[in-house]
C-alpha cells in the first residue's frame, strides 16, 4: 500500500513538472510573438539608405548629371567667394541627352550678338531681299553717331560686301563690320527675326544697355543650323569653323579638331559657344561667365574645354570599343 502512494505522488509530481513546462514554455511563445509583432518595422540599418536615396533625389537635375564633376573646377572658379557667374550647357545633338547650369540667367552678350546679325543676313539673303554682294559704305563717325557710340578716335571710310561683313564679324568679331552690316539690315528687321526664332531671352542694345542673352538662347541658334532650320545653315556653319579667335574652349583641342563656334567679351563678361564634332556625335557647347579677372575667366574656360573634349572622346572610344566586343 505504501509502495502504491509513492507511485501516485510521483506521478502527480511529474505531471505537475510537465504542465508547468508547457505553461513556461507558452509563456515564452506569447513573448516572442508579442516582440515581433511590436518591434520596428524598419531597423536603422534600412532607414540609412532610404534617407539617401531621398537626399539625392531632392538634388537638381544638373547634380545628377555624368557631366556635372567635369564642371566643378569651371564652377568653382568663376563662382569663388560669390562674386562671378557662369551658365553652362552641353547637348549631344544625336539623342538630345543635355547638362544644364543656371541657362536662363541673363548675361551681356558680348559679340555673341553677331550670331543675330548673321541669321538675320541670310535669312534676308534667301528672301531676295540682300545678296552677298551687296557693296555697304559708310565713315566710321557716321556708323558710330547711328548707334550712339562714342565718335572714334581716328575717323576712316569703311566699304565692305555683306559676304565679307559676315565673315569679318564672326571669324576675328570685327565690331565696324557689324555695325555696318546691322545699319544695312535695319535693327528692326533683327528683332522681328530675333522674335520670329523663339529667342525670347535675348536682346539688342536698348536705352544705352548691351544685348543680353541666355545660354538656352544660344543653345537654340545653334540646335537650328546643326538642324538646317534655317537658310544657309550650312555656309554658316563652315564660317563659324573658321573662327580665328581660339583662346577659350578651344584653346586646347588637339591639332586638327576644329570647332564652329563663336566667342563673345565685354568689360567683365566672356562667353564661348558652338558645336564640336566628336568622332561620329556632335555636340552643342555654351559657357557664359561674369568675372572680374577676364584672363582668369578666359583660363578657366579652356582648362574645362581641355578636360571636356578628353572626357567625350573618352566616351566614344569606350562605344566603340563595347560596339566591337559585341560583334
Amino acid at each position: 500500500m505504501t509502495a502504491f502512494v509513492s507511485r501516485r505522488l510521483l506521478k502527480k509530481k511529474a505531471q505537475r513538472r510537465k504542465r508547468i513546462l508547457v505553461c513556461s514554455l507558452l509563456s515564452l511563445g506569447i513573448c516572442i510573438l508579442g516582440w515581433q509583432i511590436f518591434q520596428p518595422k524598419e531597423s536603422t540599418q534600412i532607414a540609412i539608405p532610404a534617407l539617401q536615396n531621398a537626399s539625392t533625389a531632392q538634388q537638381p537635375e544638373y547634380a545628377r548629371h555624368r557631366l556635372h564633376p567635369l564642371t566643378e573646377s569651371l564652377r568653382t572658379t568663376i563662382e569663388a567667394e560669390h562674386y562671378g557667374r557662369v551658365a553652362i550647357l552641353i547637348e549631344e545633338l544625336t539623342n538630345g541627352d543635355r547638362y544644364a547650369y543656371r541657362t536662363d540667367d541673363p548675361y551681356t552678350a558680348g559679340s555673341l550678338y553677331k550670331l543675330w546679325l548673321m541669321g538675320t543676313a541670310f535669312e534676308s539673303i534667301d528672301s531676295g531681299s540682300l545678296e552677298l554682294a551687296t557693296h555697304m559704305r559708310s565713315t566710321l563717325s557716321e556708323l558710330y553717331s547711328d548707334f550712339s557710340l562714342d565718335p572714334p578716335q581716328k575717323d576712316r571710310t569703311i566699304s565692305l560686301t555683306v559676304d565679307d561683313a559676315i565673315t569679318r564679324m564672326i571669324t576675328i568679331s570685327d565690331n565696324d563690320a557689324a555695325l555696318l552690316l546691322a545699319k544695312t539690315l535695319g535693327l528692326s528687321t533683327v528683332r522681328t527675326w530675333m522674335t520670329g526664332q523663339g529667342y525670347t531671352q535675348s536682346r539688342l542694345s536698348e536705352h544705352d544697355a548691351p544685348p543680353q542673352t541666355t545660354a538656352e538662347d544660344i543653345a537654340s541658334f545653334y540646335r537650328r543650323i546643326w538642324k538646317e532650320e534655317v537658310p544657309y545653315a550650312r555656309e554658316q556653319q563652315k564660317i563659324l569653323r573658321d573662327q580665328r579667335l581660339n583662346d577659350k574652349l578651344t584653346r586646347y583641342f588637339p591639332a586638327g579638331i576644329t570647332m564652329a563656334h563663336k566667342t563673345g567679351e565685354l568689360d567683365d563678361y566672356s562667353h564661348d559657344a558652338g558645336i564640336l564634332a566628336v568622332d561620329d556625335r556632335a555636340y552643342i557647347i555654351v559657357v557664359l561667365t561674369q568675372f572680374p579677372d577676364r584672363e582668369t575667366a578666359n583660363n578657366a574656360i579652356a582648362d574645362f574645354g581641355r578636360e571636356l573634349y578628353t572626357s567625350l572622346k573618352s566616351e566614344t572610344n569606350h562605344q566603340a570599343s563595347a560596339t566591337i566586343s559585341a560583334r
